[in-house]
């Protein structure tokens, strides 16, 4: 597919137009082939949705699991490798993009694979959500998917700047700095009280700004919500408390912040597609969140 409409916008000096899309699908992987060097047209992004890959990629290599996300550079040789007889899956993006360089070093992927898993949740929700934009084709299908993809691209780039706590200084490099900070004392607040039933008003009290400046903050700066990444946050912190069989669903759903374990039964059937029981049954092997 390809995009008619381009819109411009300024990161870090960098003038961007909307990345376009050639191709996005999910894919199980030829291990025989994947494993030859091979060098693409366009950048992809590989998100991996079971298995583990190595990747070669510039002299450096990269080991991505379940759950990350790697960047390939375009006409890059490269090769994938994954253990013969595993089950390799990917949600597979290739697009064009004359930003793309400048933003992503091939070395970024080595802060990809140590991404915090809250940021990894919201980075796979945003690849689904750019999946499931392209499957509608709805109303100027393509052009949104487009704009999903940048948004996607955009939070990698983030997420990566994060890690790393880079701070711009001098004018409105000031002011980007300071909403990073903000984001990032949000993130904090969020990770240190997920035993909480915490609130939107309460994480916005705490940073002693209003509710709705700090929703629309988060939602321009990361592409999404905070309620999603609260919710996130406690999906995930649950998921990992669940491998604990000596540990009740409701003292589960206590250290997540619900307070009724039929609620938080709920939210996690409609976060992770199974009950909280068949997640622990299931050893923590599922199917990824909103995938269509």
């Amino acid at each position: 597919m390809t995009s008619g409409r381009t819109q411009d916008a300024a990161i870090s000096g960098v003038k961007l137009s909307l990345p376009a899309i050639r191709s996005i699908g999910l894919s199980v992987w030829d291990p025989i082939y994947a494993k030859r060097e091979h060098v693409g047209a366009c950048w992809e992004v590989v998100h991996i949705v079971r298995g583990v890959v190595t990747l070669h990629l510039n002299g450096q290599v990269f080991r991505g699991k379940s759950g990350d996300t790697l960047l390939v550079p375009a006409r890059t040789a490269h090769r994938d490798e994954f253990p013969l007889g595993s089950e390799f899956e990917v949600l597979h993006i290739e697009f064009q993009w004359d930003a793309a360089a400048a933003l992503f070093p091939a070395a970024i992927n080595a802060d990809f694979v140590r991404l915090p898993h809250v940021d990894k949740q919201a980075i796979r929700q945003l690849a689904f959500d750019t999946y499931a934009c392209f499957r509608a084709r709805r109303l100027l299908w393509e052009e949104l998917t487009d704009v999903c993809l940048l948004r996607l691209l955009l939070f990698l780039k983030a997420c990566a700047d994060e890690l790393h706590g880079s701070a711009p200084v001098g004018g409105a490099a000031d002011a980007k700095g300071r909403r990073r900070l903000m984001i990032q004392s949000a993130k904090e607040f969020i990770r240190d009280n997920l035993h909480k039933p915490v609130m939107l008003a309460d994480i916005a009290a705490h940073l002693g700004v209003s509710a709705y400046h700090l929703s629309h903050l988060f939602s321009e700066t990361s592409g999404f919500t905070l309620s999603s990444y609260l919710v996130n946050a406690r999906m995930e912190k649950a998921a990992a408390l669940l491998a604990d069989p000596a540990m009740r669903v409701s003292e589960v759903a206590s250290e997540v912040g619900f307070e009724d374990p039929n609620y938080f039964c709920k939210a996690f059937r409609r976060h992770f597609g199974c009950s909280p029981g068949t997640y622990r049954t299931r050893g923590g092997v599922i199917t990824a969140t909103k995938r269509p």
